[in-house]
């Protein structure tokens, strides 16, 4: 999947509101079939996206060990979960499943109430704005596995600024502005 662009969204009441996964889903159809390789996301970029009622999941963008996810543009995009999560209530270790069906049910409570992103090369957002309805333990934002990573322009509406506004393991190469509020 290559040059997608999602633009002008109203979505009311899903679990996850933005769900970009790579999947690894290469399975021989007929025996002695040579291997397919891996799949391929490039080049995307979801912009004036408006979602609010959303439930507790959380939104993702994940690729799989090996195939990254690369160019992810988010501009524009307005998050409003239920939020309440509290500690315990939610996957810390988010398993990789990547021969799973590409589905945020997998996962359910992610540790991010905003965005997950694991597994990307080239990931920009811009101007989110991101709020719970109920106060929620986990962070806003939380990265694995991600190279050159930008955020700027955001607005939090979180009482509890004391967390850390994005938390990452192996992250490269990212420029990170304070968001207004924090």
């Amino acid at each position: 999947m290559e040059g997608i662009s999602v633009n002008n969204l109203t979505i009311y009441g899903t679990m996850a509101p933005i769900y970009v996964r790579l999947g690894n889903r290469a399975r021989l159809h007929t025996p002695g079939a040579p291997k397919p390789s891996l799949g391929k996301m490039n080049n995307i970029s979801i912009s004036n996206v408006i979602a609010y009622g959303a439930g507790s999941w959380g939104s993702s963008i994940t690729g799989v060990p090996g195939s990254s996810v690369k160019n992810i543009s988010l501009n524009n995009i307005q998050l409003f979960p239920s939020g309440g999560v509290r500690e315990g209530d939610f996957n810390k270790h988010v398993k990789e499943d990547e021969k799973g069906y590409p589905q945020p049910t997998i996962w359910e409570n992610l540790p991010a109430y905003g965005f997950y992103i694991r597994h990307v090369e080239g990931v920009s957002i811009n101007n989110l704005m991101l709020g719970t309805k109920e106060p929620d333990f986990r962070v806003p934002i939380m990265v694995e596995d991600v190279t050159k990573l930008q955020i700027k322009g955001c607005q939090l509406f979180d009482t509890n600024t004391s967390k850390p506004f994005v938390v990452g393991k192996l992250l490269k190469q990212h420029q990170i502005e304070r968001p207004l509020g924090w």
